[in-house]
């Protein structure tokens, strides 16, 4: 691994030329089932809409878009139901973290900042670690976490493309229900 590149970049980014929206393709990311929000062990994935239009470089961002479109159908359903509670800033870690698409596309989606750290691919040795820091008492709570990373970008939302997203996510939950009765005949 070079440094400060991560091993969950698998694809140039630089050339990904599709806009927002992949040219009205869907990527259902539900390659091993789906656990949240649909809870449905049948569930595949699926590109909806392809057409001889659609190009690579569209069927790449599709898939950036439909796993931080499953993330933003999750992020919904919190907000439904605590509103006045939802942060306006919120720290991204993991392999998703390291992709730009997806890191705007969340901020989009969740209308909130994005924000990333230096410890985002050892954040779960890091809270594992904290965690039995607290567990035995060198630490007094679980803010310590907080203490150790550093917040390296921020990213803002970009209100146009939060107004398309508002658009496409119905979309995106209506090509799930539409193939929810199908997923499970596909077992040839």
């Amino acid at each position: 691994k070079a440094e400060g590149v991560s091993r969950y970049t698998y694809i140039n980014e630089n050339s990904l030329k599709s806009p927002l929206g992949s040219n009205g393709l869907l990527f259902l990311p539900y390659l091993q089932g789906e656990r949240a929000p649909h809870w449905d062990a049948h569930a595949k994935g699926a590109f909806v809409g392809l057409t001889m239009k659609h190009t690579a470089d569209d069927m790449k961002r599709a898939v950036f878009e439909g796993v931080a479109m499953n993330m933003g159908l999750i992020y919904n359903i919190l907000k439904e139901n605590i509103s006045d509670k939802m942060p306006k800033k919120i720290i991204v870690t993991g392999g998703g973290a390291n992709s730009p698409v997806v890191q705007q596309t969340l901020a989009d989606l969740f209308e909130a900042q994005i924000l990333l750290t230096d410890v985002s691919d050892i954040v779960g040795s890091l809270g594992a670690a904290v965690a039995a820091g607290y567990g035995v008492g060198i630490y007094k709570d679980m803010q310590q976490a907080r203490k150790i990373m550093k917040i390296t970008k921020t990213i803002d939302p970009i209100p146009e493309n939060t107004a398309r997203f508002r658009e496409i996510l119905p979309v995106f939950s209506e090509a799930y229900t539409a193939l929810k009765g199908i997923f499970p005949k596909l077992t040839f």
